[in-house]
C-alpha cells in the first residue's frame, strides 16, 4: 500500500520540488544579502503546503487519465488496481485542505492574506487541467509546464517582495530576475517533456478524443517544434552561462559539463528517438538537466560569499 501511494503522488518528483525550493531558500535567497520575509518555520509551511497540493494534483490527474492510462502504461496502473478511485479522491480532497489551509495560515501570519490566492489559483487549475483543459490544444501543456515551474516564484513572492523598501528596492529586483530566470529556465524543460508525453499517450490519447500536438499536427511537425524548443533552451542556458559565469571558472565549467553538454546531448538522442522506451529515457535526462540547472544556483551563492 505505501509504495502505490508514493508512486501515485509522484514521490520523486515532489522531492525535485523539495530540493528546489530548499537550495533558494538557503543557499541563495539567505546567503545573498537580500532581506527574506520567511523564518525557517515559515518556509516550512510554504514547502509543505506546495508539496499537498502538487501531491493531489497528481493524484486527480491519474483518476481522470485512468481510461488512457489503462491503454498506454497498464502496468504503471494505480488506482482501481492498487488503491480504489474513492479512496484516491478523498485523500486528493483531503491533501488540498491541507496544502490551502498552511497557505492561508502562512498568508495571514506575514500580513499578506492576498498571496493565498496564488495556492488558490494552483489547486484550481490542476483540477481545471484534470478535468477539461487537457484537452484544449497547446493549453494543456503550457498549463501544466507553468503549474510546475511556478513553485520557485511562489517562493519569491512571499520570501522577497514582502521585505522590499527604498532602500533594499535594487537590490531586492536583481535577485527577483534571477528567480525569473530559473522559471524561464525550468519552464522550458517542463513544456518540452510535457509535448513528449504526447508523443508516449498518443495512442490512449487518441480514444479519448484529446486535442494533443501528435492529433493536431502530426508527430513530425510535432518533433519540429520540440526541436525549436530544444535549440531555444541550449541558447538560453549558453546565454546565461555566459551572462553570470564567464569569469568564474568554476561555475562556468560547472554549467558547461553538467547542463550545456547534456542539453546537446539530449538535442541529439531525440533527433534519434524512434521508440516509446527512447522518449521515456529522454524524460529522464531531462530531470537530470533540471537538477543540475537549479542547482547551479548554489555555486552562485558560494562564489558571491
Amino acid at each position: 500500500m505505501i509504495l502505490p501511494f508514493l508512486k501515485l503522488i509522484r514521490i520523486k518528483n515532489l522531492g525535485i520540488i523539495a530540493f528546489c525550493q530548499i537550495l533558494f531558500k538557503y543557499f541563495f535567497f539567505n546567503k545573498s544579502g537580500v532581506d527574506v520575509q520567511l523564518t525557517n518555520f515559515y518556509f516550512i509551511l510554504l514547502l509543505l503546503s506546495l508539496l499537498f497540493l502538487a501531491a493531489a494534483g497528481y493524484i486527480i490527474n491519474d483518476v481522470y487519465d485512468l481510461e488512457s492510462d489503462i491503454i498506454n502504461k497498464p502496468k504503471e496502473v494505480i488506482i482501481g488496481v492498487k488503491i480504489s478511485e474513492r479512496l484516491a479522491i478523498k485523500i486528493y480532497i483531503f491533501f488540498n485542505l491541507i496544502g490551502l489551509g498552511l497557505a492561508y495560515y502562512l498568508s495571514y501570519a506575514i500580513n499578506h492574506l492576498n498571496y493565498a490566492l496564488l495556492f488558490l489559483g494552483l489547486a484550481f487549475g490542476l483540477l481545471k487541467y484534470s478535468q477539461s483543459w487537457k484537452d484544449v490544444f497547446i493549453l494543456k501543456n503550457v498549463l501544466v509546464a507553468f503549474l510546475v515551474s511556478s513553485s520557485v516564484l511562489i517562493l519569491g513572492v512571499y520570501d522577497l517582495l514582502p521585505p522590499i523598501n527604498a532602500t533594499n528596492k535594487l537590490q531586492q529586483l536583481v535577485v527577483i530576475s534571477i528567480v525569473f530566470d530559473y522559471f524561464i529556465f525550468a519552464f522550458l524543460l517542463n513544456l518540452i517533456r510535457e509535448i513528449i508525453k504526447d508523443i508516449e499517450d498518443e495512442i490512449g490519447d487518441k480514444k479519448r478524443k484529446t486535442k494533443s500536438f501528435i492529433s493536431a499536427l502530426g508527430i513530425k511537425k510535432t518533433r519540429l517544434i520540440i526541436l525549436f524548443l530544444n535549440i531555444f533552451l541550449i541558447a538560453f542556458i549558453s546565454f546565461y552561462t555566459i551572462k553570470y559565469f564567464t569569469f568564474k571558472p568554476l561555475a562556468f565549467t560547472y554549467m558547461i559539463s553538467l547542463v550545456l553538454i547534456p542539453s546537446v546531448v539530449y538535442f541529439i538522442l531525440f533527433i534519434k528517438a524512434k521508440t516509446l522506451k527512447n522518449y521515456s529515457n529522454l524524460t529522464s535526462i531531462l530531470k537530470l538537466i533540471m537538477i543540475f540547472g537549479v542547482g547551479s544556483i548554489a555555486i552562485i551563492s558560494i562564489l558571491n560569499n
